[in-house]
């Protein structure tokens, strides 16, 4: 990475990473191309702007760093929750294209929305279950959980992506659940190789379940 000071930029390579350790800082406006690292202590304030929503890269959050979102961001790499770290999303919707890591940090996403848009696979996993307000899989390809997923709001899956819910080990569950733009009724859902009551492999892949409480009846 380069910065120059003359212009105020900050040039950054794939594979780089960009790393915010101090105390309350303010993260620029750049374009992270690596990884965004932010970690030590205290708020790391986003920049409320167009370019300060756009993270080509990865958004790593460690230490006892909180961040917290101004606005709608789109994360082009992975994001991962280190333990002791907090991000607080607010109630906006946040495009993500790789994976989702939580290894025991804090997320709050009260009103808003992870959109697991990645035209590859992508994975919801870490050492820790995550509790997200919506969670929309988007684009194509299987999205992976690995880990239990809490999902408070709506769980959306278009007919273009496919909700792999891991081993029969995982138990997820949504308040109401969207396949295709319908909503569904209450109860479980799965693969046909999941003991789910209702299965169906054009949305759903492996033996995992996901129990929706609310719905059309």
């Amino acid at each position: 990475s380069i910065y120059t000071p003359a212009s105020g930029t900050l040039t950054t390579v794939p594979g780089s990473t960009v790393e915010y350790n101090g105390t309350n800082q303010t993260i620029r406006a750049f374009n992270y191309l690596g990884t965004l690292l932010l970690s030590g202590s205290g708020t790391k304030t986003f920049t409320n702007s167009v370019a300060g929503a756009s993270i080509p890269g990865n958004l790593t959050i460690s230490g006892s760093a909180s961040a917290i979102a101004v606005r709608a961001f789109t994360i082009g790499g992975t994001v991962t929750l280190d333990p002791g770290a907090t991000f607080t999303a607010g109630s906006f919707t946040h495009l993500v294209a790789g994976n989702w890591i939580n290894n025991g940090g804090n997320f709050s996403n009260i009103g808003g929305t992870i959109n697991l848009n990645g035209a590859a696979a992508q994975t919801i996993g870490g050492s820790s279950d995550t509790s997200f307000n919506n969670l929309t899989l988007s684009a194509t390809g299987n999205k992976l959980f690995t880990v239990n997923s809490v999902i408070e709001g709506t769980l959306s899956i278009p007919v273009t992506s496919v909700a792999d819910l891991g081993t029969s080990t995982l138990n997820h569950t949504a308040g109401t659940l969207i396949l295709g733009g319908i909503t569904q009724a209450p109860g479980t859902y799965g693969s046909t190789s999941s003991l789910a009551a209702t299965q169906n492999d054009t949305y759903f892949a492996n033996t995992g379940i996901v129990t929706v409480s609310s719905g059309n009846f």
